[in-house]
């Protein structure tokens, strides 16, 4: 999620690469939302980082994910997407979703929901991903309040910061413990002036990945992966 492709700081050659090893690994994926930049005319001068039109990107993000459409399990719209729906009921990542995979109901309009996975008919995973809202560079934040209510799951993912991040937390009851993963999945945007100004930190482009146990119940979530796929770590910060 958060390619916010269209925006001339889009890291799309880092994305491609994303894409590839998802490709290569036969992984499933999720869409996290803001994958368009969706500048639109009020937004001011978000206009001028704006280098295609929102018809235009979202033509190039369907190309972009076509090869791995059949392992796409959910879309979610983000914030940036949502200026479109808000003055034309039409949800750019919906659309998307009809593109790649023509009748599959797999588009999340509340901006988030529940996925639950079965591997080997044996080992059942369930989570949360949601899109995320609001400003603050606190990666916890959101995890905590989401965590008040999804305690029960096995992991929530929260895009819209463009933060990898990662912690496993064990909460005990009568039964046991149980462990709920707290992911933040990270993006593919270029540390903008926007963010340089409001004094954030600067994100390194890339994508939390999980790992779902197939021949015991664990989970593994790596958010340095990144690191490994492109040690350069793409454009200088």
């Amino acid at each position: 999620g958060d390619l916010h492709a269209g925006s001339e700081y889009y890291e799309r050659d880092a994305f491609i690469r994303w894409r590839r090893w998802a490709e290569a690994k036969d992984a499933r994926v999720v869409l996290m939302g803001d994958m368009l930049e969706c500048a639109l005319p009020m937004n001011q001068q978000m206009m001028w980082g704006q280098n295609m039109e929102p018809s235009d990107q979202l033509k190039l993000v369907a190309k972009d994910l076509r090869p791995v459409a059949q392992n796409i399990d959910a879309i979610m719209p983000g914030n940036h997407e949502e200026r479109v729906w808000k003055l034309t009921s039409l949800h750019p990542d919906e659309l998307l979703g009809h593109d790649l995979n023509p009748g599959k109901d797999y588009f999340l309009p509340e901006g988030g929901g529940i996925l639950t996975y079965i591997i080997n008919n044996k080992y059942k995973y369930s989570g949360v991903v949601f899109h995320g809202t609001g400003g603050g560079q606190d990666p916890r934040h959101q995890l905590v309040q989401a965590h008040k209510i999804y305690s029960s799951f096995d992991f929530i993912a929260i895009a819209h910061l463009h933060k990898l991040y990662h912690e496993p937390v064990v909460t005990f009851d009568k039964t046991g413990t149980h462990t709920t993963h707290w992911i933040r999945t990270g993006g593919f945007l270029f540390y903008p002036p926007y963010a340089a100004s409001k004094f954030y930190t600067p994100a390194h482009v890339g994508s939390a990945v999980l790992f779902l146990g197939a021949k015991g119940n664990y989970i593994e979530v790596d958010v340095k992966l990144d690191n490994k796929l492109f040690p350069a770590g793409g454009r200088k910060r």
